[in-house]
């Protein structure tokens, strides 16, 4: 991904923003750039009434700041993905909340913003989840992904594919979905044509758990997803995340890393907080070798891709590992789980429970070797529940 080409020099011009630390967002949106130019151009930042110059901490502070605040969910825009509390996706509700026309043109700052971070290297405080990162770079979302973005969902779905002949009847659905709106209304959407009326039955269930998938994922988002996607393709354009060669091409768990940064885990904490099942240990076996190829071998950023297998995101909760979260809100502590198998059996993540699978590698040096492996692919060739 060649970012350079693509920022104006000093000599082409540079914009000043100066916003109110009182009314940060506000000011902060207002002040932005309107000319598509300019948002390739060198930015100067300054709080009014402070005479701080802008040699570097005065933009990192304002990135802090307004990703803090237009992600959060009081701003309406973005809500916590699934039920934890540390990646964000698109509030379904946002043109309600808003006005159609208003959420339209606050997700494309937002999508400008992050496109912006992106080209002058500046991290936000804030993870999105991958579906949304996926979304951002083109790459296609799968059905596991869905349980990132609604685990009860991804659940339900899961058993109308694989229950018994005749059980689905019982559940009385149809190819309709009940959608929240503001207060205690709620509105019925067809996922077909005239779905309401059809009945899922062993024969089409396959066809209502796609059709839901499909809304959920993408239909019920479409609007705010193609703003934010328009407004970060304005400032860098899909082509230059796609790359010329291979070798430049970013996954989802890349681009989170280019974004917000690669995080300084406490290996000490990790192991200290990590649960051990299937005759795994900390002290002998596949447990120990996890922990050597961790501490010895591993870089931050390696660190940072394994975290991601495991648990979905980069990102640590206040407190560190003793406060992960599972998707019921509970805390569920980073754990190791043994499978037997062979050398040739790969590892399996589940992350809705934080949960690593381990074969039972022979060796130190073969365990080092799939796990190396693992984090320097796209995690999702990997089996990843």
């Amino acid at each position: 991904m060649r970012l350079a080409p693509l920022r104006l020099p000093w000599e082409s011009g540079h914009v000043r923003i100066e916003v109110e630390r009182k009314d940060f967002l506000t000011t902060a949106l207002d002040a932005l750039p309107r000319d598509d130019k300019d948002w390739r151009k060198t930015w100067r930042f300054t709080f009014k009434g402070e005479p701080a110059r802008d040699a570097g901490g005065v933009a990192r502070e304002f990135w802090s700041l307004l990703s803090a605040e237009l992600f959060h969910p009081h701003a309406g825009l973005f809500k916590y993905s699934a039920n934890e509390n540390l990646t964000y996706q698109i509030n379904p509700l946002a043109p309600v909340l808003h006005t159609p026309e208003a959420a339209q043109r606050l997700f494309r700052l937002a999508g400008r913003l992050l496109a912006k971070a992106l080209l002058d290297k500046q991290l936000v405080t804030v993870s999105l989840n991958r579906p949304l990162l996926k979304h951002i770079l083109g790459a296609p979302v799968t059905f596991d992904d869905l349980e990132l973005i609604d685990a009860e969902l991804y659940r339900n779905l899961q058993w109308i594919l694989t229950c018994g002949p005749g059980e689905v009847e019982y559940t009385c659905q149809t190819f309709a979905v009940d959608e929240q709106e503001l207060g205690d209304a709620v509105s019925s959407v067809d996922l077909i044509p005239g779905g309401s009326e059809v009945d899922v039955t062993d024969e089409n269930k396959a066809e209502f758990v796609t059709a839901r998938f499909k809304y959920t994922m993408m239909d019920r988002i479409q609007v705010p997803l193609g703003s934010l996607l328009a407004g970060f393709y304005d400032v860098v354009p899909h082509k230059v995340l796609e790359g010329g060669d291979v070798r430049e091409k970013l996954d989802a768990q890349e681009l989170e890393v280019v974004l917000c940064g690669t995080p300084e885990i406490d290996v000490a904490d990790w192991k200290a907080h990590t649960e051990y099942t299937g005759g795994l240990s900390a002290a002998s076996g596949v447990g120990s070798y996890f922990w050597r190829v961790i501490d010895n071998d591993f870089d931050d950023e390696q660190r940072t891709r394994m975290l991601q297998f495991v648990t979905g995101t980069s990102r640590l909760p206040a407190g560190g590992f003793k406060n992960l979260q599972g998707v019921d809100g509970k805390n569920k502590k980073f754990k190791l789980h043994g499978i037997g198998g062979n050398n040739d059996t790969v590892p399996i993540s589940h992350t809705c429970f934080n949960r690593l699978d381990l074969p039972s590698y022979s060796s130190y040096e073969h365990a080092r070797l799939v796990l190396t492996n693992l984090v320097a692919c796209d995690v999702e060739g990997f089996s990843v529940d």
